[in-house]
């Protein structure tokens, strides 16, 4: 996840996603990425986040059969 420096308005690196590490993120980010201390690992969705995204954003499961 990322988010943007309010003064640098530089991209930076919130958290990873488990099984990721910031070193796999820099390696496919193709520009010096400002890493905070403390970026820990992405936190799973709610239920309700999963809802919105199986009902709204991927109806048909496409997304979730190229797992």
């Amino acid at each position: 996840m990322f988010d943007f420096d309010p003064v640098s308005r530089h991209m930076r690196l919130l958290s990873v996603h488990p099984g990721r590490t910031v070193e796999d993120v820099r390696a496919a980010t193709g520009f010096d990425l400002p890493v905070p201390d403390g970026v820990g690992d992405t936190p799973p969705p709610t239920g309700e986040e999963l809802d919105v995204l199986r009902r709204h954003v991927d109806r048909d499961g496409v997304l979730r059969a190229l797992r």
